[in-house]
């Protein structure tokens, strides 16, 4: 914060800056400071890409989504990227119905942040509830293998797909899945029975 101050300083004009700026105020939840920053980018730059982002999430946190969708489309339209903001928009759209939208939201975060793992935030988490909710398990698996294979941290995700599995008669599968899952949390009583249940399945 201290740098980005000591960089308007030398140059008010310096839009980036002020843009990080205001996401740092966010993060400090200093939301008036935040609306400040975007003011002082479209007093120079209207359109600019990234102020327009920076412009919808504050619009979302306070409620107004028609106006945060119209900042989103517009800081997307004119080249800037974010994975957070791809993301809130996304959520954003599924408060509404609107999963197709949502989806290829997600999709943009992936090639934003390819090696996410933020089990809140991933991606390919979210577009798997969305598979799940829409009975589609092909692709609620593939997205799940996709996050696990990036992390050796994902608990739930590596249950998930034990159970799926275990349901499809592929104990094999399930005892690979609850293997790694045992690595993550080896203290987990019903883990081991549960891997115990399957080892006796296997022979």
């Amino acid at each position: 914060m201290q740098q980005l101050f000591a960089r308007l300083v030398k140059n008010p004009d310096d839009l980036d800056a002020r843009v990080e700026l205001g996401w740092g105020h966010l993060t400090n939840r200093v939301t008036v400071d935040a609306a400040r920053e975007v003011m002082e980018v479209f007093r120079r730059s209207p359109n600019h890409g990234p102020g327009n982002l920076l412009h919808a999430e504050l619009l979302r946190r306070r409620g107004a989504t028609e106006d945060a969708e119209a900042a989103y489309k517009k800081g997307f339209a004119a080249g800037a990227e974010d994975f957070d903001s791809r993301v809130n928009f996304a959520r954003l759209l599924l408060e509404q119905g609107r999963t197709e939208e949502a989806k290829q939201q997600l999709e943009s975060a992936k090639a934003c942040w390819p090696r996410c793992t933020e089990a809140q935030n991933a991606p390919e988490l979210l577009l798997g509830q969305i598979y799940r909710l829409a009975g589609q398990r092909d692709l609620e698996l593939m997205e799940l293998k996709s996050y696990c294979k990036r992390t050796g941290r994902a608990y739930a995700p590596r249950m998930r797909l034990a159970e799926y599995a275990r349901e499809q008669g592929d104990r094999l599968e399930e005892a690979k899945w609850l293997e790694e899952a045992l690595v993550i949390d080896p203290f987990s009583v019903a883990l081991h029975e549960q891997l115990g249940a399957c080892y006796l399945a296997l022979d």
